[in-house]
């Protein structure tokens, strides 16, 4: 994919998910389109897993990026050890969403609208980086940078975390998908997959003491930390 091809790509998805803000918790909770009877069962038991493990993460200040609805920022503030939340993301929309589901924890929450590419902080300003279903939709040839850059705003031996889609058996693991919303609007959206394996490989060029799972079909995770150094 040309860079031409990959930034009107990227502009797009900013429009789909501004316009997918109100369903976006469909797929989370299998409703309309995403309800499959057959699947949904273990998609709810894989989803608890990365409930559990968000609610366990990060520790004094957090950077969330692509907060989105904010299921993952209501997790993190509600961590004892979490003392503020700084969930950014680049839709207006999704922001607003984030505010009204997060009450509980709500006063330790910094809501910023930011381009996750030009993020406006320093280095070393976060104890703990996190972002949920947020590195399938950058670029396989961009992923390494953006997440050093990440890891980078972090203070030495900060710790960064993140949830995606684990591939599919059969699929091929990068794909320009065409989405269509119920309000109509088709979108092209990137999705990069990976496994537990091609994530470790990733986030053993970002950072040190890489640990990545899978939750069984649906979801991968991965946790690594700043250099000491």
């Amino acid at each position: 994919m040309n860079d031409e091809r990959q930034e009107s790509i990227k502009s797009e998805m900013l429009t789909y998910y501004d316009e997918r803000a109100p369903e976006y918790d469909d797929w989370y909770e299998r409703r309309n389109q995403y309800h499959d009877p057959g699947a949904d069962d273990q998609w709810a038991d894989e989803l608890a897993v990365l409930d559990r493990a968000a609610a366990s993460f990060g520790r004094g200040r957090v950077l969330e990026v692509a907060c989105g609805t904010g299921r993952w920022t209501a997790h993190l503030a509600a961590n004892p050890a979490v003392e503020e939340v700084v969930a950014v993301d680049a839709s207006p929309a999704m922001l607003a969403a984030g505010r009204a589901r997060v009450v509980e924890g709500a006063e330790k929450v910094r809501w910023v609208r930011a381009d996750a590419y030009d993020l406006p902080f320093a280095a070393g300003e976060f104890d703990a980086f996190f972002a949920g279903f947020f590195l399938s939709h950058v670029p396989p040839e961009e992923a390494s940078d953006l997440l050093s850059r990440f890891t980078g705003l972090l203070r030495p031996g900060g710790e960064a975390g993140l949830f995606d889609s684990l591939l599919p058996e059969g699929a091929e693991p990068v794909q320009v998908q065409r989405r269509t919303l119920t309000i109509g609007s088709t979108h092209n959206v990137l999705k990069v997959y990976y496994t537990a394996d091609t994530l470790n490989a990733l986030l053993s060029t970002v950072g040190s003491g890489v640990r990545t799972v899978h939750t069984g079909k649906y979801f991968v995770a991965g946790w690594w930390a700043q250099s000491d150094s």
